[in-house]
């Protein structure tokens, strides 16, 4: 609930304006805004405070937890028992200089201008719970905690980056440092930037997730499970704040449930509250399955049922709340269950539990295929060379380079990302012809050159999708959900000390160890109950929520205009009720990209969300 932003130019600029615009484009994280000019350089904070140490300002969007370590290295600084975040993180670069990130353990985003050195530190936690946004033009650096507040300013122009539309159309989510808009880049978790007065800049990462890949631990399972019950009673702790109650986001899974657990252990029952939100006949087994934990942990439980005809009630501000489209249609329940917690104010979630226990089943073989090419990759290198490749080369020679192509990198991993496309490739090419030349799978995967490769299927997809789902989809909703009702939300699983911990441990039963804590405490219905795919989501939704009127109208919309999007392609796929159906995933996503390029291209920038509907947006010229 706190925003950080700030601009640093060489030579004369207006820089009071474009730092106050940075600000208003923040307000909406917090209401009291701190401003401090160093020379030709502002910074600022919007909803938190600024600490001032010798010659460097500090600036923290986020929290720091067990501090004691950190204090305990510190003891030659002026330490009490008040001294704020920001006050050891400028103690802390004041002894160990740009390392002292390696120091720090929380989820943050920050900056430290130092005056004497003339350098500006930006720097992103190693999951990437928090944001950070960093633009630098001809004469300017700009950077903010939201992509709004740096379009504000006026000072970035509002060109959309078309590779980065070609890569929302194949994920449903804008991936690592790329975002939107041309020239605006997102600081990658883990990652730190530093800009120095003569224009020079640095990019550098201070946290390997892939080197724990390497490190393997032997112990006897219930040497595991003991010390993983330690270490997520620690990360759940370390997360309680002073201000009671809190709140508990129950999903029905065992990420949630297990939170729950843990509070219920730490705190008295009366200090916590717990709710879900789901949609109407679609979420009934999570729905049911959350009320059972809140029951057997003795917790007060509220729910709410989202109907079809309230689908669609608030999806331009939250489109406008999120920054960047995101083609996850669970963003509406995400809406809602931020603004029933918002009471509370302090919400505990299970984020990231998937990733570190393996418990989605798009991790087994129930939800995964492999490819021709892939499968004949598994095959001895000699009769590919000698056998398989002369006699693909008589048929297809499409086939051949796919084949070469695959045997470079890991076949698991391109088949991988094109089963949970959004548009995979082929599809890509007939809804978006313009914009599929802009993205190739196996490109994109040279990003992640770290990529553990010899390890199992499974370990490859948990690092893929720490890497790219689990921030740029469900974290970014989150954050920015969340954040729009002023609630304070908690993440125990997104440790990075139990990322480390678990990367090291072996395939494929991470998820026993999660189980074999809590059986005996949460039902058997709720421990055994798998997290699958529900490829049929929302679809019978279309029509009574008034979507069946919508996409139609994105044949004249300004994707379509732009020649973004295939008109044709939309025609076909909007003519009929049925038609609709098949393709709702990818109309969902073509929706709401075509509402977020209408807000944040096609209108001016604003510093709260417009009050319409989407119909009477999409209906303007």
């Amino acid at each position: 609930m706190v925003g950080i932003a700030g601009a640093i130019f060489t030579g004369a600029f207006q820089v009071d304006r474009i730092i106050t615009q940075l600000l208003d484009g923040l307000s909406h994280r917090g209401k009291n805004s701190e401003l401090h000019t160093f020379k030709n350089t502002q910074v600022g904070i919007c909803g938190g405070s600024l600490s001032l140490y010798k010659d460097s300002l500090i600036g923290l969007d986020g929290h720091l937890y067990d501090t004691e370590a950190l204090r305990t290295q510190l003891y030659l600084y002026p330490l009490t028992a008040t001294t704020s975040d920001t006050d050891l993180i400028g103690y802390a670069y004041d002894l160990w200089g740009p390392s002292f990130l390696e120091h720090l353990d929380g989820d943050f985003a920050l900056f430290i201008f130092d005056e004497k050195k003339e350098r500006l530190i930006l720097a992103r936690d190693r999951i990437g719970k928090r944001p950070l946004y960093w633009y630098r033009g001809p004469r300017q650096l700009i950077f903010a905690s939201e992509l709004k507040a740096i379009l504000a300013t006026g000072a970035v122009p509002k060109t959309p980056a078309t590779d980065a539309l070609a890569t929302y159309l194949y994920f449903g989510f804008t991936p690592q440092d790329m975002t939107p808009i041309q020239g605006v880049n997102k600081l990658l978790p883990g990652y730190y930037l530093q800009y120095n007065q003569d224009k020079s800049k640095t990019i550098a990462p201070f946290w390997s997730y892939s080197s724990h890949f390497k490190k393997k631990i032997t112990d006897p399972p219930s040497t595991l499970v003991e010390h993983v019950d330690k270490m997520l009673e620690k990360t759940v702790a370390n997360c309680i704040p002073l201000q009671r109650p809190v709140g508990c986001l129950l999903s029905g899974g065992l990420g949630s449930s297990s939170v729950a657990y843990y509070l219920r252990r730490l705190i008295p029952p009366e200090e916590i509250n717990s709710f879900s939100v789901g949609f109407q006949d679609e979420s009934s087994a999570e729905l049911q399955a959350a009320k059972e934990v809140s029951l057997e942990l003795d917790l007060p439980y509220q729910k709410m049922v989202i109907k079809p005809n309230e689908l669609l009630d608030d999806l331009v501000k939250i489109v406008w709340f999120l920054d960047e489209p995101l083609a996850d249609p669970n963003v509406i329940a995400t809406w809602h269950l931020a603004k029933l917690v918002a009471p509370t104010h302090v919400a505990f979630s299970g984020m990231g539990s998937d990733e570190l226990f393996a418990g989605h089943n798009r991790y087994t073989t129930e939800e995964r295929y492999l490819s021709f090419s892939s499968k004949l990759t598994q095959l001895a290198m000699p009769f590919i060379k000698h056998i398989a490749i002369p006699i693909l080369s008589l048929f297809s020679s499409q086939r051949v380079y796919t084949l070469l192509q695959t045997m470079r990198s890991s076949p698991w991993q391109i088949d991988y990302f094109n089963q949970n496309a959004l548009f995979n490739e082929k599809a890509l090419q007939a809804a978006a012809p313009k914009l599929s030349k802009l993205f190739d799978a196996q490109i994109f995967l040279k990003k992640f050159h770290n990529l553990p490769k010899d390890e199992s299927p499974v370990s490859s997809f948990l690092y893929l999708d720490v890497k790219t789902r689990l921030v740029d989809t469900y974290i970014l909703q989150y954050e920015r959900l969340t954040t729009a009702h002023n609630v304070d939300w908690r993440t125990p699983y997104l440790s990075h000390q139990l990322f480390e911990y678990f990367a090291s441990i072996a395939e494929p039963e991470k998820l026993f160890f999660l189980k074999k804590i809590l059986q005996g405490t949460l039902p058997t219905s709720v421990l055994d109950r798998p997290k699958k795919t529900r490829k049929d989501f929302l679809k019978n939704w279309i029509e009574p929520s008034g979507l069946g009127e919508l996409f139609p109208m994105l044949c004249n919309g300004s994707l379509v205009e732009l020649g973004l999007i295939s008109q044709r392609w939309l025609k076909e796929h909007t003519a009929t009720a049925e038609k609709r159906r098949e393709a709702f995933p990818q109309l969902w996503g073509i929706l709401i990209l075509e509402i977020w390029y209408r807000l944040f291209i096609n209108k001016p920038t604003f510093d709260k969300p417009p009050e319409i509907s989407v119909k009477e947006l999409l209906a303007e010229k």
